[in-house]
C-alpha cells in the first residue's frame, strides 16, 4: 500500500491492505473513503469487509466508487460532500 499525504486533512493511497487498517487508525486517521468499485481487481477485498474492520477500530467509512472510465459530475459532487461531512483526517483509496 502506497500512501501520499496531500495535506494535513487528506491522504490518498493505493488499495488498502486489510492488515494495515489498524495502523491507519493508530496513525490518527478518522475516516476511510473507498473510491474503488468492488470487484475491480482480483487482489481487492470488498468494501463491506474493509468497512467492518475499520468501523470496529473506530473509523468512519464511505463507499463512493468511481468507474475506470472516469469521474462524472455526479461523482465530483458526491465526493465533495464526503470531504465536507467526514471527520478528518481522511484516507481515500
Amino acid at each position: 500500500m502506497r500512501i501520499k499525504r496531500l495535506n494535513g486533512m487528506f491522504t490518498v493511497a493505493t488499495q488498502v491492505d486489510l492488515a494495515k487498517i489498524g495502523k491507519i487508525a493508530e496513525t490518527g486517521y478518522k475516516a476511510i473513503v473507498c473510491n474503488r468499485p468492488d470487484g475491480e481487481g482480483a487482489d481487492q477485498p470488498g468494501f463491506e469487509e474493509m468497512s467492518k474492520i475499520a468501523r470496529d477500530l473506530g473509523l468512519r467509512t464511505v463507499y463512493t466508487p468511481i468507474a475506470l472510465t472516469g469521474a462524472t459530475e455526479k461523482d465530483h459532487a458526491a465526493f465533495a460532500r464526503v470531504l465536507e461531512d467526514m471527520p478528518k483526517p481522511i484516507l481515500a483509496y
